[in-house]
Order: structure tokens, then sequence, then C-alpha cells
């Protein structure tokens, strides 16, 4: 029996974001393919821009983004630790590369 070519293709997917509101203080609108619309909030981002935390309201899920590929683990624990203090699930986070 031949073996079965796989396909490498990739697929490609944009999404939208834009503020919910205009006082909305880092809420966004987030449409991940109509007509599926999301609610994120900005809930901190770094002065240097080097990272920012995301997440959703209801604090079911939430992100931590960095600009490098490398986060310290003081970092990475001061992050958490921030998600933390305004009461989201840490224990829920796993970090990925």
């Amino acid at each position: 029996m031949a073996a079965k070519k796989v396909s490498k293709r990739r697929k490609r997917a944009i999404s939208f974001s834009i503020p919910s509101k205009p006082d909305s203080g880092g809420e966004w609108s987030v449409r991940l393919f109509w007509p599926i619309h999301v609610t994120q909030m900005m809930l901190w981002v770094d002065p240097d821009y080097r990272y920012t935390i995301l997440g959703y309201p209801n604090k079911k899920l939430g992100w931590i983004f960095s600009r490098d590929p490398m986060m310290s683990d003081d970092t990475y624990h001061a992050m958490l630790a921030c998600l933390d203090a305004i009461s989201y699930d840490t224990t829920r986070f796993r970090r990925v590369p």
C-alpha cells in the first residue's frame, strides 16, 4: 500500500479588533471570524511595550504576551502576580514557547 501524501498547505485567518466604545478603557471587540465576536480587555502594558496582558472580562481566559521569544522566570511570575491581583485563576495558566 502506498503512503498517503500529507498536505502542508498553510491556512491563514485574519481577525479584527476595535475598541468596544470610545471610552472603553482597554476593552476591545475582537472578530475572530464572522459572526463570532468576543470581548477582550487590555489589562496591562509594559511602559516599554515589551510585555502585555490580555484577558476576558469573565476572567476565565487570559494571555501574557512578550515581544521577545524568551521571558525570564522572574518577569513571568511578576505577570502572573498581576493577574492574581485582579482575581484570575493563575493555576490555569500554562507557559508555552
